[in-house]
């Protein structure tokens, strides 16, 4: 069974196939990304953050985009590559739009 897509419009007029929601599995591998790049301890049962590499956000952002975006004007290669190098307001509106998706709050902080 092929999962349902829809397709969104940058403002700039590209248009990007994305997934209509993402399944359990591919929320566990984008939460992986935040798992690994945190050092965590647990102290009186509550879980503590000691330190947070700043590269989360753009490991998260390129995970995210892998799983969601399916093709970007029709092409299904180098979709990652083909999202960074759009202008960036087109970037933040693809991004806003897997936010969407993937129900997380937004990866730029």
């Amino acid at each position: 069974m092929e999962r349902e897509t829809k397709i969104i419009r940058t403002p700039n007029k590209h248009k990007v196939e994305i997934k209509s929601y993402i399944t359990g599995r591919e929320k566990r591998e984008l939460r992986d990304v935040f798992l690994n790049e945190m050092d965590m301890n647990v102290q009186g049962g509550e879980p503590e953050i000691k330190e947070i590499k700043g590269s989360i956000i753009k490991k998260a952002e390129n995970k995210a985009i892998e799983i969601v975006v399916v093709a970007v004007d029709g092409n299904k290669n180098k979709i990652l590559d083909r999202i960074l190098d759009m202008r960036s307001e087109d970037y933040d509106f693809v991004i806003g739009e897997i936010n969407k998706v993937t129900k997380e709050t937004d990866f730029l902080g």
